[in-house]
């Protein structure tokens, strides 16, 4: 559960400083693609039961 909780915290602190980077700022498509990485893992984590 530690380890979730760690990997969780990071997905999320990347998603929302990585409006502040700049490099994907002026991209609206790469971002979308991110999130839908992100959901996309998430999902995975809860099929591979990583996630109860």
């Amino acid at each position: 559960m530690l380890v979730f909780f760690v990997v969780f915290d990071l997905e999320i602190s990347l998603l929302l400083n990585i409006s502040f980077q700049g490099v994907l700022y002026y991209n609206f498509f790469y971002y979308f693609l991110f999130l839908l990485m992100l959901v996309f893992s998430f999902l995975l984590e809860v099929v591979m039961g990583y996630v109860r």
